[in-house]
């Protein structure tokens, strides 16, 4: 945003730290290398592999700077049992593990139908679809989990 949006070093990493843990990167993985990306054929990414939306909250006023917010699709690199634990890891670590139990617990009503680690056989889609969106606020992270719940899935019907 031209400089006029500044995030701190110290943000900045605790960006890097929540994706690398939903993605389940490898100590020391380079921050400037492709994140491996879940195969088109095992039914999660589609072949889809961006690693970030941008937004960019324009209001209506020329004078405010636009809220900008980062869209992680984490289903295109991860299970969703690897995305819930990773995020609930990075919670845990940023002081926020007060509410691990009630998102864990939300995620097993909303995703009731079949495990979170279950994938499902080529050409089928078995992914909860889950989106990570990152904006700094304040100099803080803000994190929300957005979640599909699946509702053209067959274990639905049962």
């Amino acid at each position: 945003m031209g400089g006029h949006i500044a995030a701190e070093p110290a943000v900045i990493d605790q960006i890097w730290e929540l994706v690398a843990a939903i993605c389940r990167l490898p100590e020391g993985f380079p921050r400037g290398e492709p994140f491996p990306c879940l195969s088109s054929t095992d039914g999660v990414s589609g072949g889809n592999s961006s690693v970030f939306l941008y937004y960019f909250d324009v209001g209506p006023s020329q004078e405010e700077t636009p809220g900008v917010k980062l869209y992680f699709p984490a289903w295109n690199y991860a299970s969703d049992r690897q995305i819930a634990d990773g995020l609930a890891g990075w919670m845990r670590k940023h002081g926020r593990g007060q509410f691990v139990d009630a998102y864990l617990g939300a995620l097993g009503h909303i995703i009731s139908h079949r495990r979170l680690n279950q994938v499902g056989a080529v050409g089928s889609f078995c992914a909860a679809q889950m989106m990570i969106s990152i904006m700094v606020k304040g100099g803080k992270l803000q994190v929300t989990s957005y979640i599909s719940p699946e509702g053209h899935h067959p274990g639905r019907s049962k």
